[in-house]
């Protein structure tokens, strides 16, 4: 998830089996990001609120939804964005938002939407001769709009299914993060992250209380002074590994 090109996170000691990486901490991390991106691949049930007012147009996107390629669709509708907000804190896996007219009609309220569920992706169908507001629909948070007019099974289906895949994507990262950040500064063993000349980036709490510096001071040092002279070079050379993104 973490490329070695991009920093490491180091386990301080003067032994020569300097293990670079730590270990069991990433092992875990590294398992429970294998798990969450296994089941993204393996969701291929796709839950949909389509907050719209014209039934004649919810029917319409059902008959392109309900025989998915290689996927299942679940539609529930809404007739207003009001009705729809409590639908919304179910488990819902994107939203279909009609606008209507070409004053936008419902566009005002992709804001307010976005910031309350900021992981829905959020889809707006807007008429051909207003085009210009699917413009003013992703500045204001949406994650794609689609032409009502031109729209097709495949179209819909695949608008839908990436969407609602890079926000799980996404997802997914945030949490392997947060997993990560856990377990480095819960980690008992002293802890760095560092940049590729070696400088200190961060350091977790073990770090903290044996060392006894502050963020300030430890953000002036290098690894590369804190290992014994004697195995400097195989420090060198495991900086060099990492750089190269070597095994």
């Amino acid at each position: 998830m973490w490329k070695a090109s991009h920093w490491q996170a180091t386990r301080f000691t003067n032994k020569p089996s300097m293990n670079g990486c730590i270990g069991q901490a990433s092992r875990a991390v590294g398992k429970f990001c294998k798990e969450k991106q296994d089941e993204i691949m393996v969701s291929p049930f796709y839950r949909i609120l389509l907050i719209d007012d014209d039934s004649s147009t919810a029917q319409n996107i059902w008959e392109m939804l309900k025989d998915g390629q290689d996927c299942t669709f679940q539609m529930v509708r809404a007739e207003s964005v009001q009705a729809g907000l409590p639908k919304l804190a179910s488990e819902i896996d994107a939203l279909l938002l009609g606008i209507r007219g070409s004053d936008g009609t419902g566009l005002a309220r992709v804001p307010e939407i976005h910031a309350q569920f900021s992981s829905l992706p959020i889809i707006v169908l807007i008429p051909r001769d207003v085009e210009i507001l699917g413009k003013q629909a992703l500045e204001a948070g949406a994650a794609e709009y689609l032409v009502q007019e031109t729209l097709n099974p495949g179209l819909l289906q695949k608008a839908l299914r990436y969407a609602t895949e890079r926000k799980r994507a996404e997802s997914a990262i945030r949490q392997c993060e947060e997993r990560f950040r856990d377990l480095f500064e819960n980690a008992k063993d002293i802890l760095f992250t560092l940049d590729l000349e070696g400088r200190i980036v961060s350091r977790n709490k073990s770090a903290e209380e044996v060392m006894g510096w502050s963020k300030s001071e430890a953000l002036q040092k290098n690894i590369k002074t804190l290992v014994a002279p004697e195995h400097l070079g195989l420090c060198n050379q495991m900086m060099r590994r990492i750089v190269q993104e070597e095994p």
